[in-house]
């Protein structure tokens, strides 16, 4: 068995038992996780044709030549679909999302002559050849679907990021960094396959014509790490993350009245100039926030969400978070990462605690790790926690 063989068998098997993980996990997004499903098996296949042909192994099943051509704009828009099926609550294939299957299924139709022709025909597409004018069209093809649909799937990402800062105080299991991994590496697969296609008849092309597969096969092996090491990943974060308004986003000035802060430039959301909200609701509500964060110190609590204060407060979410842009000029998040990170300087400073740890004192004023505190400090007070405690301690002695 050569190499090649192996890294197929291995690929193949990697991937049967992520796609039967994926499809057994108690609590999850069903939908998510089939198109997750899905994404691994049309990444296999085309992997697994392309390794046939440029082993020559193909000739034996001349069937199989170019099915893989359309498996790739198939895949660009499965990764699309996933990150909406991830992010969005809910998310079902309506007409309007079948539309995207457009132009897979144009593709099909556009190869269907090939794929009914004798084995002689699709011998000679393998054969060396010069530019054609059907090269051209494939090229544009390919590239305009793979920019299309990893815009697409970017921007989702992107919004996701810009709107969990509105609804969360910590982001570790609804920010999805591992999706964009994915996409990035998706991107770093098209970017191979280009430049294959792009030297298909030179010397260079062959000696990195299986590049491509490989990092397909290596792309399924990431997404079963992530499986390893953050399994919550594929389980139902719907629960975790509430529907977006596109009208609820808002742009603000920096602040100075608020605890040390760098707070996020935001654009003004047209929602807000509609707002049932007067000036003096808005004043009222942010003076009985801001006395609600001092007195009882919400923000100690790992999971405390927009709409946890909002309750407390009597209004909707979307109207504190309107007060939190508009008047106190950042976002939810950066609001009370400002509060732990002054909490957490009182702790740090107070004699009492020189025997608590740094992570126990993270936890204490509502981080959920280390780095995540370690981040948020160097944010606010431009050095980590054990430099200030360090630099506290020294003008003390």
């Amino acid at each position: 068995m050569d190499i090649y063989s192996v890294i197929l068998v291995a690929t193949i098997t990697q991937a049967t038992l992520l796609v039967l993980a994926l499809l057994t996990f108690k609590h999850s997004n069903k939908t998510a996780n089939y198109l997750l499903s899905s994404l691994i098996v049309l990444f296999t296949y085309y992997a697994l044709i392309k390794i046939l042909c440029y082993t020559d192994k193909i000739f034996q099943y001349p069937y199989f030549i170019r099915t893989y051509q359309p498996i790739f704009v198939l895949a660009c828009v499965v990764i699309y679909f996933y990150s909406k099926a991830l992010i969005t609550p809910d998310f079902k294939f309506t007409r309007k999302e079948s539309l995207h299957l457009l132009p897979f299924g144009l593709y099909i139709l556009l190869l269907m002559p090939f794929f009914f022709s004798d084995p002689a025909t699709k011998f000679a597409y393998l054969s060396p050849k010069t530019i054609t004018l059907s090269w051209v069209l494939e090229l544009v093809f390919y590239n305009v679907a793979f920019f299309f649909y990893f815009g697409l799937s970017y921007r989702t990402v992107h919004r996701h990021q810009r709107h969990i800062r509105d609804v969360f105080s910590n982001l570790e299991k609804v920010k999805l960094a591992w999706l964009r991994n994915l996409l990035l590496m998706f991107g770093v697969v098209w970017v191979t396959a280009l430049l294959r296609f792009l030297t298909s008849f030179t010397s260079v092309g062959y000696e990195i014509k299986l590049l491509t597969p490989l990092l397909l096969c290596l792309t399924i092996y990431l997404i079963g790490w992530y499986a390893l090491r953050q399994p919550e990943i594929f389980k139902d974060l719907q629960g975790e993350i509430v529907r977006r308004n596109d009208q609820d986003t808002v742009t603000a000035a920096p602040s100075e009245t608020q605890p040390s802060a760098q707070p996020t430039r935001f654009e003004q959301r047209p929602k807000y100039e509609y707002s049932s909200l007067n000036s003096q609701d808005i004043e009222g509500y942010k003076e009985k926030l801001l006395t609600l964060l001092e007195r009882d110190r919400p923000y100690t609590h790992n999971d405390l969400k927009v709409q946890d204060l909002a309750d407390h407060l009597g209004i909707p979410s979307y109207q504190l978070s309107q007060i939190i842009n508009t008047e106190l000029r950042r976002n939810f998040y950066d609001l009370i990462n400002s509060y732990r990170i002054e909490e957490a300087k009182r702790l740090l400073t107070d004699p009492a605690n020189q025997d608590l740890t740094i992570l126990a004192i993270a936890y204490d004023v509502g981080f959920n790790s280390k780095s995540a505190f370690n981040t948020a400090f160097r944010k606010y007070a431009e050095m980590t926690p054990s430099q200030f405690r360090e630099s506290r301690s020294a003008v003390a002695h």
